[in-house]
């Protein structure tokens, strides 16, 4: 691997970045809870969202 490519994303790296945004999650979906969708669809439909989205962002730790 040169010092050009990114270095390979682990499952348990992306397990904890997950489970820190899950608070964050929680909070906005509880904000939009009662318009028109469930608390936790919200909740669901956010953690989708991570899931899909934290293994195509940077590693910028």
């Amino acid at each position: 691997m040169s010092f050009m490519e990114d270095p390979p994303i682990t499952a348990r790296a992306v397990d904890e970045d997950i489970a820190a945004y899950a608070p964050l999650v929680r909070s906005v979906a509880w904000r939009y809870a009662g318009r028109g969708a469930d608390f936790e669809d919200l909740v669901q439909e956010g953690n989708l969202a991570l899931i899909v989205l934290i293994p195509r962002c940077p590693d910028n730790r």
